[in-house]
């Protein structure tokens, strides 16, 4: 059985085979020994020292054979050792590389949304841009005279930025007039022919006259008291922002648009502002032309009838002589 335990190692089969050796031999010691005690015979000195010699090398080998299952055994539980450590190596090497996995996949789905909200929140702000083009493009499309063209367009533009009170001003006579108030309180400028119906500001006046001379959309904050109110049935207040968009047509300032914001605009519908200005400065360009036609055409049809007049006298006249 012993054998069965070391076969695997060599050198403790060659001490087996040695220690078996010399326990065969003090074994015929031991029968020889019997047979002097059953014969009578004495038993000798040197008798006795073999027998001793034969027990010391038996002990010998089974101390060499202990001290080699010592060696091996503190080999084994060395190999056991390293190989717990390695396996607990493995094993934070594993859970470090499952938890690098698992961040850099959040990472990608945090990177796809992000990705996804931002390409949402473009397509949206471009289908809100379409729809305020086509809105005012429909709105300045008709023959409409200035001031209604004014009155119709305004209203939209204030609601592309949640403006709660607006005015349009465009050039005429080397000045900006009023023709358009948004829940401002008061009467809407063109509805009267009388020059004082219109607000009237120099082109180098205040924050309106710059933004038309700058030709660019103008975000002011923090401005005097009273200069924007936003009226309602519980009462007044101060616009706490006040954006300056301008008309443009065919890259010439042609009017400014004012609105009145209680908070922030939202920088996502900024960039539709300059869009509308554009939009809206052909539609008014339109009205003016048309204005202008109109009234170059009832001054022709003035002075036709006033030369008609005077032919009319001077034919009679000629008659009379």
């Amino acid at each position: 059985r012993v054998r069965q335990f070391v076969r695997d190692n060599p050198e403790q089969l060659q001490n087996l085979a040695s220690a078996e050796a010399v326990i065969a031999r003090r074994l015929e010691l031991l029968k020889g020994r019997i047979e002097l005690y059953r014969t009578a015979r004495k038993i000798t000195a040197e008798d006795s020292l073999d027998g001793y010699r034969a027990m010391q090398e038996v002990e010998k080998k089974l101390g060499d054979m202990q001290v080699v299952e010592g060696n091996l055994l503190k080999e084994r539980l060395a190999a056991t050792s390293n190989t717990e450590q390695n396996f607990i190596f493995i094993l934070v090497i594993t859970a470090l590389l499952i938890i690098a996995g698992i961040y850099f996949s959040y990472r990608v789905y945090v990177n796809n949304r992000n990705r996804l909200d931002e390409d949402v929140a473009a397509q949206e702000q471009e289908t809100f841009r379409r729809t305020k083009v086509a809105e005012v493009s429909k709105l300045v499309a008709g023959d409409l005279a200035l001031h209604t063209a004014s009155e119709a367009v305004l209203p939209n533009v204030a609601d592309a930025v949640d403006a709660l009170v607006g005015k349009l001003f465009i050039k005429e006579d080397g000045a900006l007039k009023c023709y358009a108030h948004y829940a401002t309180g008061r009467a809407q400028a063109g509805s009267s022919i009388n020059d004082d119906a219109y607000e009237v500001v120099s082109l180098d006046q205040g924050l309106i006259g710059e933004a038309f001379r700058k030709g660019e959309v103008l975000i002011q904050k923090n401005l005097p008291s009273g200069f924007l109110e936003i009226s309602s049935s519980l009462g007044r207040t101060d616009a706490q922002t006040v954006i300056f968009v301008p008309i443009t047509f065919q890259g010439l300032v042609i009017g400014v648009i004012e609105l009145g914001l209680l908070g922030e605009p939202r920088k996502d519908r900024l960039p539709v502002l300059e869009d509308l200005g554009e939009i809206i400065g052909v539609g008014l360009n339109a009205a003016i032309v048309r204005e202008h036609t109109h009234m170059l055409l009832e001054k022709t049809q003035m002075q036709a009838e006033e030369l008609e007049s005077q032919q009319e006298e001077l034919r009679t006249t000629n008659e009379e002589l």
